[in-house]
């Protein structure tokens, strides 16, 4: 796994939550630029290059202005400064460190700046960083679009029946941001936030025993249905 150092801090319950956090944040977004009502990407202030003619790929989401430049694609998710940054891909979690930034949109993983697999503390500390910022997009999502909006969103994901809450999106992006940069390197001595963040926002030290105990149920869920899962195959396997 390129990212050593989630074989380290990350126990097997939180790769799992992070696994799915990723997959299900991906499917909305595709279900956020298809929005009937319109683009929520476009609406929350991204910029938009589709890739040119006869050129195969994904379109360039761009948002800029704030401290540092967000990316976005089918396949991944890029966050950078001047200084570098970090690059999610879609699947798993396998998130790695870029040493610039993105000098011109692009259409496939091969035009990112150069990747590195250094087991750096600063990568715990970066993944906070998008974290955090995906975590206040759910919640503008939330406010903006409505509740009603995202669950019929995870609803209809090919993945639904490993799905999180929508209202609690927010809150286990945090809880997972505080977690890998806490057990990737020293805590960060601030958050990064954009200018739209809500302050009344959830942060995990303010979690009460109520919403820690749902979150655990919903991973014990995902394990559950994930053994139900192999369990029907294998039976279907000896049948068959």
């Amino acid at each position: 796994m390129t990212f050593a150092a989630s074989q380290a801090f990350a126990r097997r319950t939180d790769r799992r939550l992070l696994e799915t956090l990723i997959n299900q944040q991906f499917w909305c977004w595709g279900q956020d630029i298809r929005r009937p009502a319109g683009n929520l990407l476009l609406a929350y202030g991204f910029a938009r290059t589709r890739p040119p003619a006869g050129v195969l790929g994904s379109s360039c989401y761009r948002l800029t202005g704030r401290a540092y430049e967000v990316t976005l694609w089918g396949w991944g998710l890029l966050i950078t400064t001047s200084a570098g940054g970090i690059f999610l891909p879609r699947q798993g979690f396998a998130p790695r460190l870029v040493r610039e930034p993105l000098a011109a949109p692009c259409w496939s993983p091969d035009g990112l700046p150069p990747l590195t697999d250094d087991d750096d503390p600063a990568l715990g500390r970066w993944f906070q960083t998008a974290a955090v910022w995906i975590a206040d997009y759910e919640l503008w999502v939330l406010q903006t679009a409505g509740l009603a909006y995202r669950r019929a969103c995870v609803a209809g994901s090919p993945r639904s029946s490993f799905s999180l809450f929508p209202e609690l999106v927010p809150a286990l992006w945090r809880h997972a941001g505080d977690r890998v940069a806490h057990r990737g390197g020293a805590p960060p001595s601030g958050r990064e936030r954009c200018k739209d963040t809500d302050e009344k926002a959830i942060q995990p030290s303010e979690l009460d025993d109520q919403f820690k105990g749902r979150l655990l149920a919903e991973i014990d869920m995902i394990e559950r249905r994930r053994n139900q899962q192999r369990a029907r195959c294998s039976s279907r396997q000896r049948r068959g």
